[in-house]
C-alpha cells in the first residue's frame, strides 16, 4: 500500500473518529444542559463565530497568501497578526456591542447577559485560532503542515 494511500486512510478514519465524538458531544451537552440550556450554547457558539467571521476582515486569506508565497516573511506576517487581533477585536466589541445595546431583543432575545459578555472575552482567541487553523505558524514559526511534510519526507520510504 502506497504511503498516499495509507494517509488518505488514516485521514479518512480519524475523520470518522473526529465525527462520533462530536456526535456523543452533542448527545451529552443536551441531555445535561436540557432544551433551554443546550439552545442557549449553540445561540453563544454562533454569536463568537458570526463575531469572528466579521473580526477577520479578510486577513486569514491575505495572510494565507502571503504566507505560501514569502518563507522568508513568515515571523513579521505572524508578528502582524499579532499585533492586528487585538485591535478587530475591539473595533467588533464596539460595534457588536453597540448593536446588541441597541437591538438586544431584536437579535438575541433569549442569551443570557453573562453568555454575551463571555461571547466577546473569547472572541480574541476565536480570531487567532480561525487564523492558525490554516496553515499559519502558531507558535514556534512552523506550521502543523511544515512539521509534517518534514516527517513524510524524511521517512525511510518518503512519499510515494
Amino acid at each position: 500500500m502506497s504511503s498516499t494511500l495509507r494517509l488518505s486512510a488514516v485521514g479518512f478514519g480519524l475523520r470518522i473518529v473526529l465525527l462520533v465524538i462530536v456526535l456523543a458531544n452533542v448527545l451529552v451537552l443536551a441531555r445535561v444542559l436540557g432544551p433551554a440550556g443546550f439552545g442557549q450554547y449553540f445561540l453563544f457558539l454562533r454569536l463568537v463565530s458570526v463575531l469572528a467571521a466579521l473580526a477577520d476582515l479578510g486577513l486569514s486569506q491575505s495572510a494565507n497568501a502571503f504566507y505560501g508565497r514569502h518563507k522568508e516573511w513568515r515571523a513579521d506576517i505572524h508578528r502582524v497578526i499579532l499585533t492586528y487581533v487585538p485591535i478587530f477585536w475591539l473595533g467588533v466589541t464596539a460595534i457588536g456591542a453597540g448593536a446588541l445595546w441597541l437591538g438586544e431583543q431584536v437579535f438575541l432575545p433569549h442569551l443570557t447577559f453573562a453568555l454575551t459578555v463571555l461571547a466577546f472575552v473569547v472572541l480574541p482567541f476565536s480570531i487567532y485560532a480561525n487564523l492558525c487553523g490554516h496553515h499559519l505558524p502558531c507558535r514556534n514559526g512552523s506550521s502543523v503542515f511544515d512539521n509534517a511534510d518534514h516527517a513524510l519526507a524524511n521517512s525511510p520510504r518518503g512519499i510515494e
